[in-house]
């Protein structure tokens, strides 16, 4: 019986220690490395661009190459800054991480810092150990391990997509080549059975049309400003993505609506066949969210982004029709709309809505453009169109009219090429002078020099 309760206790303490501590996992792999190897706290590297490798206890692996001498802390944390499940990509138009799927492998973090501030000359690799019995405990496939960094102004972690990297012959996670070492990081794994993007599908069919915000830290419950609450970003199949803050857990759905069966703003079009339409189990949970609506490619080869006319126009039950939206500035930035490479964003407050994608008439042709005194083109003096005879060419500008609701501010101004009543060119001295161009008068004909001449001799006799 003696001998039967012996063997019990080590396989008790080895089940415990792979749900609770990476430690006792790596266990032999740390009194393999000796006394030689390096333990947690202050390390100096070396300098001259040579590699240095560092191994602690736990399977911690930092390959630096650094042109100077430094000196390192590395310290494990009990108390990690965030829970796992806040995590977002650090590029936003990488591929999608997915929300709501995310666990801690290990139940601590790693802070690494330089003594010197701002050190941006090392290049780092960062290797972390996983354990395959662990994982499959937790659910969560070897290709959905990533290493995260804490983000203080997200309120989670942030995985970079591009530098991520798993080494499933050695059972490794892990950041190669981060120009910028110092950090929180912490090992991270997705329950989910795609290994690549995770997208989400229209509709509210189930988990996969889902988009699940989790419910804040602990110590944010009683905050009702959700400008301070951790980061979570969905993206669907098309492109479209949020960007959310919420003070409360909720589930968010997107469903398409077809364009052509919607009343629009006058003086606008839909540009996009289909918009957006948002619910959420939690409508009165305060948000604060960025939405990218995506341009297909057709819309970005027309021409270029920052003279387009593109709004977003949202739902106004009040009218029952699609109005431009103008969104009150947030905290962060008084930017209302921005035009992305491939995408328009926006800011708003609210998870329970319509979207459309539209854009401003086009203005009225030079053909359809009459004078008038009330009317006047403004020429702009082009030197760099100036011939050889030092004249300048004149390029006349007429502002369109504008739509309702429409700001001039982004709409580019159409050329025409007709005559100018007025035109306003600059002297050498800096000022402007204002010239009436007249048409030249028509020579005479021969038959009317004629009947002057004769005119002229009746007057002097």
């Amino acid at each position: 019986m003696k001998c039967t309760t012996f063997t019990l206790i080590p396989l008790v303490g080895i089940s415990l220690g792979f749900n609770i501590d990476a430690s006792a996992i790596r266990a032999a792999e740390a009194a393999q490395l000796g006394e030689g190897a390096p333990h947690f706290g202050n390390i100096t590297i070396s300098g001259q661009m040579q590699q240095t490798s560092l191994i602690f206890p736990d399977g911690l692996h930092l390959l630096l190459h650094s042109p100077n001498a430094h000196n390192l802390s590395v310290e494990k944390m009990d108390q990690p800054s965030a829970p796992a499940g806040f995590v977002t990509p650090a590029d936003s138009a990488a591929a999608p991480l997915g929300s709501g799927f995310w666990t801690a492998i290990y139940n601590y973090s790693w802070s690494i810092k330089f003594q010197e501030q701002n050190v941006d000359g090392v290049i780092a690799t960062i290797e972390v150990p996983y354990d395959r019995d662990m994982l499959e405990n937790l659910n969560v496939r070897y290709e959905n391990t990533f290493l995260g960094r804490f983000d203080s102004t997200r309120g989670g972690w942030v995985v970079d997509t591009w530098r991520a990297s798993v080494d499933s012959s050695q059972n490794k996670t892990r950041i190669i080549g981060s120009p910028n070492l110092d950090g929180e990081y912490m090992l991270l794994g997705r329950k989910s059975a795609d290994s690549h993007g995770t997208f989400i599908q229209p509709g509210s069919s189930g988990e996969s049309s889902d988009f699940r915000i989790e419910e804040p830290p602990a110590n944010f419950q009683e905050q009702n400003d959700p400008l301070r609450a951790p980061v979570q970003i969905g993206t669907w199949i098309d492109g479209f993505q949020l960007e959310v803050r919420s003070c409360k857990g909720m589930r968010v759905n997107m469903g398409f609506f077809n364009a052509s069966e919607v009343k629009i703003q006058q003086g606008f079009k839909a540009i996009s066949p289909y918009g957006y339409m948002l619910n959420s189990s939690e409508a009165d949970t305060k948000v604060a969210v960025i939405a990218r609506l995506p341009l297909r490619p057709s819309q970005t080869e027309v021409r270029p982004l920052e003279s387009s006319r593109l709004r977003v126009a949202q739902f106004d039950p009040t009218s029952e029709e699609f109005r431009v939206a103008y969104y009150p500035a947030s905290n962060t930035t008084s930017t209302l709309l921005r035009i992305l490479p491939r995408a328009v964003e926006i800011e708003t407050f609210s998870l329970d809505t319509k979207w459309l994608l539209i854009a401003a008439e086009p203005p009225l042709s030079s053909g359809s453009v009459t004078s008038n005194d009330s009317s006047t083109a403004t020429a702009i003096a082009t030197t760099a169109s100036a011939g050889e005879d030092g004249h300048q060419a004149l390029t006349t500008n007429t502002p369109s009219p504008s739509p309702p609701g429409f700001d001039n501010s982004i709409a580019s101004p159409t050329a025409l090429t007709s005559a100018l009543p007025i035109a306003t060119l600059s002297t050498e001295e800096g000022a402007e002078k204002v010239m009436k161009i007249e048409k030249p008068s028509r020579t005479p004909s021969r038959s009317r020099m004629r009947r002057i001449r004769y005119v002229k001799s009746e007057i002097l006799l």
